[in-house]
């Protein structure tokens, strides 16, 4: 229903991002998410920030979660 919801009062494009961020795939509104598909650099900027926004109260668990990841050789 959520998703339905933010389609109509958003659009569907946030509804679909929302999906993702949710990882909602047992039957939503607008099909499965095809992770072949999704852009995942693209969802950073949005992420990064909803985890700032979420966790402005603990700055060493944002950085951990938003720091980019480790190249092992």
């Amino acid at each position: 229903m959520a998703l339905y919801l933010s389609a109509k009062l958003g659009n569907e494009q946030l509804a679909r991002d929302s999906q993702l961020v949710v990882e909602y795939d047992p039957q939503p509104p607008f099909g499965g998410i095809d992770w072949r598909q999704v852009d995942r650099d693209a969802q950073v900027p949005s992420i990064t920030a909803l985890i700032r926004s979420a966790l402005a109260d603990h700055p060493n668990l944002v950085n951990r979660l938003t720091r980019p990841p480790r190249v092992s050789d």
